[in-house]
């Protein structure tokens, strides 16, 4: 059994401040991104080989989307 983690480790095993506050703010941009694209488009971000880029398509394809 895998047994999941409450915060991200860095390289030492420890958890890192930094690096949780990153993956937060990061998954609320996915968040909008994802809601302001049509499904055609996520489906394509998705063929994407690597999850970075599927991630780039997406961005490629929906744009900037400016501070909220």
């Amino acid at each position: 059994m895998v047994k999941a983690r409450s915060s991200p480790e860095n390289a030492f095993g420890r958890q890192s401040p930094i690096r949780d506050a990153f993956i937060k703010r990061s998954a609320h941009v996915i968040e909008r991104l994802a809601e302001r694209a049509d499904e055609a488009t996520l489906a394509e971000a998705m063929s994407a080989p690597t999850d970075f880029g599927t991630l780039a398509r997406v961005l490629t394809d929906v744009g900037v989307m400016g501070q909220q």
